[in-house]
């Protein structure tokens, strides 16, 4: 699938993230194909689909801006020059 069609489905995932912050909902699951991130207000369990004993946790605002960086990576215009890091 080109990167260009997941602006939606990231854009969902920081509105699930803005769900959990103000207080709308407690726990939200968001997932796509392989992978499935539970999000609670203190933490994001990000783990496979089909093997949930494979897993990784982060804070939910690490898990924000990580989203937030992609986005802004996926959408910036393409440089071969060009070095992006994103400190969490």
């Amino acid at each position: 699938m080109p990167y260009y069609m997941t602006f939606d489905h990231i854009k969902e995932g920081l509105n699930y993230i803005a769900r959990i912050k103000n207080g709308e909902t407690t726990l939200l699951s968001w997932s796509r194909e392989a992978l499935v991130a539970d999000l609670t207000r203190d933490e994001v369990k990000i783990s496979f689909l089909w093997d949930e004993s494979s897993f990784e946790k982060l804070a939910l605002d690490e898990f924000e801006k990580a989203l937030s960086a992609w986005l802004a990576f996926i959408q910036s215009p393409v440089r071969m020059d060009a070095h992006e890091e994103v400190l969490l």
